[in-house]
């Protein structure tokens, strides 16, 4: 199990940093920015950098601590929106995970004694 897990991770990896690298070589791009759970992977980050470094595309990456999944940091927005008090979307509300995200704000709760 544990070769398999490897090779697969072995070849996520490989496909996720060669075609990153080639999209920015194709469209002139001189900076690769990996970031969400994926970036917290240390063979991707290394993979990363090796083939970066030989296209000479500079790689940014924040630190493992700050590579978080997406999942929970929407689920975080979701907890300070209850928090805060804002209403329910309604059951038929559209979803479009296309939907750019312009504005979002929380506003300040009074604290209750």
């Amino acid at each position: 199990m544990a070769d398999g897990a490897a090779a697969l991770q072995e070849a996520v990896a490989d496909v996720l940093t060669r075609k990153a690298v080639a999209a920015c070589r194709d469209h002139g791009v001189g900076t690769l920015v990996v970031v969400g759970g994926v970036a917290a992977n240390s063979r991707v980050r290394s993979l990363a950098e090796e083939r970066c470094r030989a296209a000479g595309i500079a790689l940014r990456v924040p630190p493992p601590g700050l590579c978080t999944d997406n999942g929970a940091m929407i689920a975080a927005v979701g907890d300070l929106l209850v928090r805060a008090g804002a209403a329910p979307a309604p059951l038929d509300l559209s979803v479009d995970p296309s939907a750019p995200l312009e504005r979002a704000a929380l506003h300040p709760v009074a604290a209750t004694a």
